[in-house]
C-alpha cells in the first residue's frame, strides 16, 4: 500500500509540474526508469531521493509524503513500513 500510494502522489505532482519527467529526472539526479518504478509502486525512495525529487518538483518533501502518511494512518496502518537493515544499523 505504501509504495502504491506514494506512486500516486508522485504521479500527480509530476503531472501538476510544468516540467517533463525527463526534466525532473535530470534536475533530481534520479533516473527516469527509477521515477517510473516509483510511480508504478514497484520501488520506494531513499530520503535523499525523496528530497531530490521534491526539489526538482518545486515542492517540499512533506508534500510528497503527507498524502501517503494520511492514507496509511486512516487505513489503521495495515502494513508495517519496510525496514532495511545493514551493518551500520545493527
Amino acid at each position: 500500500m505504501i509504495k502504491k500510494e506514494f506512486g500516486v502522489t508522485l504521479s500527480e505532482l509530476c503531472k501538476a509540474s510544468s516540467k517533463s519527467r525527463k526534466e525532473i529526472s535530470l534536475e533530481s539526479g534520479v533516473s527516469y526508469r527509477f521515477i517510473e518504478e516509483l510511480i508504478k509502486g514497484e520501488k520506494q525512495p531513499s530520503i535523499k531521493t525523496l528530497f531530490n525529487l521534491a526539489a526538482a518538483l518545486d515542492v517540499t518533501a512533506c508534500d510528497l509524503v503527507s498524502p501517503t502518511w494520511e492514507k496509511w494512518c486512516d487505513a489503521g496502518q495495515p502494513e508495517e513500513p519496510e525496514i532495511q537493515e545493514n551493518e551500520e544499523t545493527l
